[in-house]
């Protein structure tokens, strides 16, 4: 979480941090197959996540960030006699954007009209750690987990902007992210779940809906 801190203080040292941006998330992903033994069992695996966030400008550059609450669901669906297994939870997400063709336009507004320069105001770089809590479940072939952990994870992607008018933008992104912690994952040779920690990985695309009430741009 030591980056988690220092992005709250360069939030509270800057004074052009706050320009008030809300947004509404929505995000997918799917699991990457690290064992490769695990491929039978597991016909698919999808992350399905919803959040709000508050939009702040960090420095006189174009850096932003984007601190968002997530509640998000997790399902997996394997062959019909390894059984079953879901998990919900919540996740609180720092990403931070860096906009490398137009790094030194310092202007602090997010949302603008983009004619003739879409690419170049729009085309950002995020990474994004968090920490989420979720409450796992499996059922099947006679066993039954509970499992509430607290993970780590960190995104790493890219994304665009697209302005739609003065006081919104459309943010699209596609990252892949890992996460640090205890999981339940199937062990084929023992014909069953078991309780294991490492990286868990997921390829995701996110939409956010940016609003920008103030007057000012």
């Amino acid at each position: 979480m030591r980056f988690a801190t220092l992005y709250v203080l360069l939030t509270l040292l800057n004074g052009h941090s706050a320009f008030g941006q809300y947004g509404l998330v929505l995000r997918a992903g799917t699991r990457f197959i690290e064992n490769a033994n695990m491929k039978p069992a597991l016909s698919s695996f999808c992350d399905l996540a919803v959040g709000a966030s508050y939009g702040i400008a960090i420095g006189n550059r174009r850096i932003e960030g984007h601190p968002t609450l997530f509640g998000f669901t997790r399902m997996a669906s394997y062959s019909a006699d390894a059984g079953s297994f879901d998990a919900w939870g919540l996740s609180l997400q720092f990403p931070l954007s860096i906009y490398p063709l137009d790094f030194e336009n310092g202007c602090n507004c997010p949302t603008f009209n983009k004619q003739g320069e879409r690419f170049r105001k729009g085309f950002f770089i995020y990474l994004s750690p968090g920490i989420r809590k979720s409450w796992q479940r499996f059922e099947g072939s006679g066993v039954s987990f509970r499992k509430a952990p607290v993970s780590y994870d960190a995104e790493l992607g890219l994304g665009f902007d697209l302005g739609l008018n003065r006081k919104s933008t459309l943010r699209i992104a596609v990252g892949l992210s890992a996460q640090f912690g205890e999981y339940l994952d199937l062990d084929l040779q023992k014909g069953r779940f078991i309780k294991t920690s490492g990286t868990f990985s997921t390829l995701g695309a996110s939409l956010r809906y940016i609003y920008y009430p103030a007057k000012r741009r």
